[in-house]
């Protein structure tokens, strides 16, 4: 075992702590708590994590619901190992014996296993713990551990899950993962035999990761290969002769995939297997399209029991998470195959009550030896080599092979067979007298499925009864040494012979009996004269039928006490009046037998039933998570939900939600009698709750509790109908039964589903209302996180579109939506570059309006702005969609004009837009007159890079301006413009 790591390096305080505690839900690990508790047979077992120390229990099998574990004292030794940390017993553990804390509860025993993300963090334990010492055996700890790797690695889907949810494909992949994950997890819980298990697995692998053929090795101890037992493949795919080759192959140790992966016990992954030389049928795996491989071993304790291979028609990459996952299923299949190898071996066993001196045999319906126990070896001398897989015929003599049949017979109507005498025969011929309790095995169903039968040998008691009808001269011997009661009385009753095991039994000494009458000392009260009766009858009548019969009866001891016997009468034949004895045997501890073996069948059929409908509710809430965790769209899957519900636990199911601004609406209707669903729809809007109401529904919105209603009467009806016509319609739904319960999350009361029964008969229980709040509260998760995904979603879209918009802002002028200074240099630099490489004009006008600060002053910078935004316009409206207008401020405007093939097409451009400006503007009732003095510089002519073409048209504007504005001109050298 490692030692504990430092508490420096833990990460007690993990930053992703809270992240686990609120998106990972407790139904997430029950079935991996309820793993290990089985495992590591202990009654308690739970997740604990820990943030910022404080401490949640996640999930928990067999807690208390005043329990507080994470209060002890283990913990903080836990999550600072780096592997189990086993306290076998409390009580002489000087770290913790005592502790008032450990003191006080009945704790004796605790393991956990430190789950550490794959950041290396620490978040918590896999605890299991008991009421009693306990040494786990080293399977059972690496049992613990395979089922710590599986919650870290659940922990790491779902933290993985949550960072990358904007990225939508490897979203998808975690979540389809996960998935299967858990869809593999429900088939080994459902499942209840390995072929059941292996198809559906090989089906959900391929079906949900992409692959195309899974096929199960199972290694073979006989022969140390592996064989193909199962194989699944795509129904599109025509993959046959793959298929069926596969099935006749064998793999030896390191031969072929399988081979190296059960040799390794490791999963290996192959990018091609059409290239792979060492895969035996890599020839045929190219002929049919066949590249990407893995396989994982399937692991038991301490040894891989199979090997489990996939193959995809594309190449694929390693992928190292997806093997992981695999191997955590190969664990996972491996436990199921050992436990459900143990319980098979457990049900050979199940009719075997107890140990006993007597014969127990277990045996077929078709009289086949199964089960053979010491003291049947003892009686009959065969051993249980020699009989097991025999007919049980040879134990009957020739003339007794008939009593087969009939027991055969009564024991298929599911009749047990008590007290029966006959003779067997032993190994060496010899016949013996026994007395046989037949019953009767059934199965899980109630089938009966097999014998058990308990033999005693009763040769010495025969031969004892025999003896003394033969020969009375022997009478005192055998009444000395005899160990059952012998009791002689005269025709009036009286005790004449009084053996020794009566005086033990009865506890009267032999000399207070003779010559008493029996009936006042062994027989109670009310028995005693039914017992004179029937002497006095047998003398009269010379009746003979309670002679030689065993029956069973109530005697009485000295000190007055009870108990039962089985009585044998004989009389003794003389001169003169009859004289008879009884053979009496102490029962009590037989019936106490039988009484313990029915109490433990009642128990055990108690017990199956029990197994059983948790089994069923277990597959129902499996479903129904299955449901939920598909589709982020919760309206339509809580619709399957309600109708999933309908008819398992309800004739009628409803789903309602509560809106933001506190309304109901219904979500769902689901009903056995679709005419009932369409009421249940219209209710909703024709009668809706009142808040404040009466109502169960909105009772149970408003106070986030439960309600159960075993039986609806009438007058409950009446007390929540709005009017007649309200109440006509409640009774029309013939409700009988109800449960509401609350969708609760994160404390709030997100709605309500709703379970009724009508018209079946049946009665909610509480277990019921247990299983409705089971499944409430996974679908207020699912609705919970459904909107929280909604929400998150939306927020995205905003941030982007607040991006944008600032994005936006920093290249564009504020007023105008026009390019700014920034964009127009960098275009103007773009149309440079452009035009050295492919030569042509580029023109760069520089424009200022005329009179624009006296309107400005006049009318008001509202006024300004407006002609300013109409002024840009215009010039956009002006111009190509390839050139570009921009603002540099004020009432300055600036236009790039490239890819000009001679300078006429300029004076052109130039003309329309001093005639488009030259038109007046219409704002707020008044005509505004506004030109514009233009500037124009012309690459390459007057520049080859942007600041000097702005600068010699910023230039040639303020010539422009000069002489009257309203204008334009191109760029001159000074001396030019001087004479011009």
């Amino acid at each position: 075992m490692k030692g504990p790591r430092s508490e420096e390096g833990a990460g007690l305080n993990a930053r992703h702590g809270p992240a686990i505690v609120n998106i990972l839900s407790e139904e997430t690990f029950d079935d991996l708590t309820r793993l290990a508790a089985q495992l590591c047979s202990a009654p308690i077992a739970f997740i604990h994590v820990i943030e910022n120390n404080q401490h949640y229990i996640k999930s928990g099998i067999g807690l208390e619901p005043q329990a507080n574990p994470p209060d002890l004292p283990f913990f903080s030794h836990a999550i600072l190992q780096s592997d189990v940390f086993i306290v076998s017993d409390v009580s002489i553990d000087p770290r913790f014996s005592t502790d008032p804390r450990v003191l006080s509860g009945p704790l004796r025993f605790y393991a956990g296993v430190p789950l550490m993300t794959d950041r290396g963090e620490v978040v918590g334990t896999l605890c299991v713990m008991g009421p009693s010492p306990k040494v786990l055996h080293p399977d059972q700890i690496e049992s613990l551990r395979t089922a710590a790797r599986q919650v870290t690695c659940r922990f790491n889907l779902r933290i993985q899950l949550a960072e990358l949810k904007q990225n939508t494909q490897e979203g998808k992949l975690f979540r389809e993962r996960l998935a299967a994950e858990h869809a593999i997890t429900h088939v080994l819980a459902q499942s209840k035999t390995l072929s059941d298990a292996v198809p559906k697995i090989l089906r959900i692998v391929c079906e949900s990761l992409g692959w195309t053929i899974g096929i199960f090795w199972r290694v073979s101890d006989q022969v140390s290969a592996l064989t193909c037992v199962e194989t699944w493949q795509a129904p599109s795919a025509n993959r046959s002769d793959f298929e069926a080759l596969s099935r006749e192959m064998i793999f030896e140790p390191n031969e072929g995939l399988p081979g190296q992966v059960w040799s390794h016990g490791a999963p290996a992954w192959i990018i091609d297997a059409a290239e792979e030389p060492l895969l035996a049928r890599a020839s045929l795996a190219a002929k049919e399209g066949l590249h990407g491989a893995f396989a994982f071993p399937v692991r038991g304790q301490n040894k891989i029991l199979g090997v489990m291979e996939f193959f995809c028609s594309g190449k694929r990459k390693p992928d190292d998470s997806l093997l992981e996952m695999m191997s955590n299923v190969g664990s996972q299949i491996g436990q199921f195959m050992a436990r459900k190898q143990a319980e098979e071996t457990l049900v050979q066993w199940a009719a075997i009550v107890e140990s006993s001196e007597d014969a127990i045999i277990g045996k077929t319906l078709d009289g086949i030896i199964t089960s053979w126990n010491s003291g049947a070896e003892k009686i009959f001398g065969y051993s249980s080599e020699e009989v097991l897989g025999q007919p049980i015929s040879i134990l009957f003599p020739p003339e007794r092979l008939n009593e087969f049949q009939e027991i055969q017979d009564r024991i298929a109507q599911g009749e047990s067979v008590t007290h029966y005498e006959t003779i067997r025969v032993r190994k060496d011929g010899k016949r013996i007298d026994v007395s046989m309790t037949i019953s009767p095995i059934r199965d899980n169903a109630g089938k009966v499925v097999g014998v058990s039968s308990i033999k005693r040998d009763i040769t010495g008691r025969k031969e004892m009864e025999k003896a003394l009808r033969e020969s009375e001269a022997r009478k005192g011997a055998i009444l000395e040494s005899s160990l059952d009661c012998i009791i002689t009385i005269d025709h009036e009753g009286k005790i004449v012979e009084f053996n020794p095991a009566a005086e033990n039994t009865f506890g009267y000494r032999r000399a207070d009996v003779i010559g008493k009458e029996m009936a006042e000392l062994i027989i109670p009260p009310s028995l005693r004269e039914r017992h004179r009766t029937g002497l006095a009858h047998y003398l009269a009548a010379k009746e003979k039928k309670v002679l030689y019969r065993r029956i069973e009866m109530t005697a009485m001891r000295a000190d007055g006490s009870e108990f039962p016997v089985e009585l044998t009468i004989t009389r003794i034949h003389l001169d003169g009046p009859p004289l008879f004895t009884g053979y009496i045997r102490d029962i009590s501890e037989r019936k106490r037998t039988e009484e313990e073996r029915d109490r433990f069948l009642i128990q055990e059929r108690v017990a199956r039933a029990q197994a059983e409908e948790a089994r069923r509710h277990m597959a129902f809430l499996a479903e129904a998570s299955t449901l939920l965790s598909s589709s982020l769209d919760y309206e339509a899957t809580l619709s399957s939900v309600a109708r999933l519900a309908v008819p398992y636990l309800a004739d009628g199911c409803v789903v309602d939600i509560l809106e933001e601004d506190q309304t109901v609406r219904r979500l769902a209707v689901a009903a056995t009698d679709p005419s009932k669903e369409k009421i249940g729809k219209e209710l909703i809007h024709r009668y809706p709750p009142d808040p404040g109401g009466k109502h169960p529904l909105q009772r149970v919105l408003r106070t986030g509790k439960p309600i159960f209603l075993p039986e609806i009467t009438d007058a409950m009806l009446a007390s929540v109908a709005q009017n007649e016509a309200h109440l006509k319609i409640g009774r029309s739904l013939g409700l009988t039964s109800a449960i509401i319960v609350p969708l609760l999350a994160r404390e709030r009361t997100l709605g309500a589903i709703s379970f009724v029964l009508t018209d079946s008969g049946r009665r909610y229980c509480p277990a019921d209302l247990a299983l409705a709040e089971d499944l409430a509260r996974r679908v207020g998760m699912a609705v919970d996180n459904a909107r929280l995904y909604r929400a998150a979603q939306e927020e995205i879209k905003e941030r982007k579109r607040m991006e944008d918009h600032l994005q936006f802002l920093a290249s564009h002028d504020a007023l105008t939506h026009l390019p700014n200074r920034v964009v127009f240099t960098d275009r103007l630099n773009q149309a440079v570059e452009r035009a050295r490489r492919y030569p042509k004009l580029i023109a760069v006008f520089f424009l200022d309006l005329d009179g624009f600060k006296e309107i400005n002053d006049s009318f008001g910078h509202a006024i300004g702005d407006r002609l300013l935004k109409e002024m840009a316009e215009r010039l956009t409206h002006s111009t190509r969609r390839s050139d570009t207008v921009a603002r540099l401020g004020g009432d300055e405007f600036t236009l790039i004009i490239p890819d000009l093939s001679e300078a006429q097409n300029v004076t052109i451009i130039a003309q329309n837009i001093v005639n488009a400006l030259a038109e007046p503007f219409s704002l707020e009732g008044y005509l505004f007159s506004v030109t514009a003095s233009i500037g124009i510089s012309l690459y390459p002519r007057d520049g080859t890079d942007a600041e000097t073409l702005l600068q010699k048209a910023d230039q040639a504007m303020y010539r422009a301006k000069k002489q009257g504005g309203n204008l334009f001109r191109f760029y001159s050298p000074p001396h030019v413009s001087d004479k011009n």
